[in-house]
């Protein structure tokens, strides 16, 4: 599974340095550009400005509310995700019509698209958290073995 892991994130990162690099590439080198081109660095566009947001909430979460509990920091995220897309997806780039069956495709989208994430993300702290355990009670090990082999007994 740990290898898994390892070739999703180069797929997911070569997949997306590619997209954007051949995107950028086709917009300075064309004199019109096709839609798909330019909805790709809109799309970017978004995530960075998601991902700014979720950073700065995050920080501030820390630092204000110190420990938040987990609803309410998928609910910020979640809000976050929704305005973003509305505003810069719906009114910037025009990418949706704004009538309640534009609406709410795109909230039920965005809804699918966060917990995937989510869980992507999740699953991957998990995986850190349960390593650095590993690494702390081989360490708690080795010391108390030590100190028992000093002399012969518990210190």
């Amino acid at each position: 599974m740990k290898k898994f892991n390892y070739y999703l994130n180069i797929f997911c990162s070569s997949f997306t340095v590619a997209t954007l690099v051949i995107s950028l590439v086709n917009i300075l080198s064309s004199d019109k550009v096709p839609t798909a081109y330019i909805w790709v660095f809109q799309m970017a566009v978004l995530c960075a400005v998601i991902t700014i947001l979720m950073f700065i909430t995050g920080i501030l979460s820390e630092k204000i509310f110190k420990n938040t509990p987990v609803w309410v920091f998928i609910l910020t995220g979640l809000t976050e995700v929704l305005l973003s897309v509305f505003i810069l997806g719906g009114l910037c780039f025009g990418w949706f019509p704004f009538n309640s069956f534009g609406i709410l495709t795109i909230a039920v989208l965005d809804i699918v698209i966060y917990f995937l994430v989510y869980g992507i993300m999740y699953i991957g702290e998990r995986k850190s958290a349960d390593n650095i355990n590993k690494i702390l009670q081989n360490s708690r090990k080795n010391k108390l073995n030590s100190r028992r082999n000093k002399d012969g007994k518990d210190n």
